[in-house]
């Protein structure tokens, strides 16, 4: 037996993935022995990558910064029978929000979050009591692009951020040599259908940077066709995944 470097339960020697907090411990020595907390105590590694430092983990956080609760939209417990309404509240609200991945399950899934993390509005990432944890933010569209510049640029740099595990076949390019761990959660568009779209497909990021129309916003979106990635904008009322880069 052997610990887990993240959470410190034992887990098989042989074992890639531990059991307990379901990271990928094979590459533990690709992160910073530094832990960030957020507000609700979850605990998130730190990888560097050239001259940024981004999380290694999707943002799972229930509060803003200054302790105001979150509402959280997610509304049925069962993706395989009991697929929830057009959700009406998501694709009606401004203010922010988030959604549990992949529902609101309390046995079953409740691992997801910690493996996938939480899915939010645009709104609540623009919130001025702040998303992050303290002395971090949501990068801008343009430190999406400094990452993937010095990853070797657009055509290549998504197989350097994509994790080997959880895709759909093919999953060009995977490596995860950068330690990012991208996880292809797919998303809630604003326009789509009820349920979550591209799970085990597409990976999407939010960006803090709005469009030119002001009801979109950038984020970066990563394929399981492609070791490319690509800037492309969602509404804001989109449900999509969070990561954060230090100050």
């Amino acid at each position: 037996m052997k610990k887990c470097p993240y959470c410190a339960e034992e887990i098989q020697e042989e074992a890639y993935k531990c059991s307990h907090c379901k990271e990928y411990v094979g590459d533990s020595d690709i992160y910073e022995t530094e832990k960030v907390v957020d507000f609700d105590g979850n605990e998130y590694s730190i990888v560097k990558i050239g001259n940024q430092k981004w999380l290694a983990h999707n943002l799972r956080v229930t509060h803003y910064r200054n302790g105001d609760p979150i509402p959280d939209l997610t509304v049925s417990c069962d993706p395989l029978f009991n697929p929830p309404p057009l959700h009406s509240a998501w694709k009606s609200t401004t203010k922010g929000a988030y959604h549990n991945y992949p529902y609101n399950c309390v046995e079953e899934y409740q691992d997801y979050t910690i493996t996938f993390g939480r899915m939010y509005n645009w709104y609540a990432v623009d919130d001025p009591r702040g998303l992050s944890p303290e002395g971090w933010h949501i990068p801008t569209s343009e430190e999406w692009g400094e990452l993937a510049n010095y990853l070797g640029g657009d055509r290549i740099a998504g197989g350097k951020l994509k994790s080997k595990y959880d895709w759909n076949k093919p999953n060009v390019g995977a490596t995860n040599e950068s330690g990012f761990r991208a996880l292809p959660c797919g998303t809630l568009m604003h326009g789509g259908g009820s349920n979550i779209e591209g799970g085990g497909i597409v990976a999407e990021f939010w960006s803090s940077s709005e469009t030119i129309n002001s009801t979109n916003a950038w984020e970066q979106n990563l394929n399981h066709n492609s070791q490319g990635v690509w800037l492309k904008w969602s509404r804001k009322k989109s449900l999509i995944n969070v990561r954060c880069v230090k100050d």
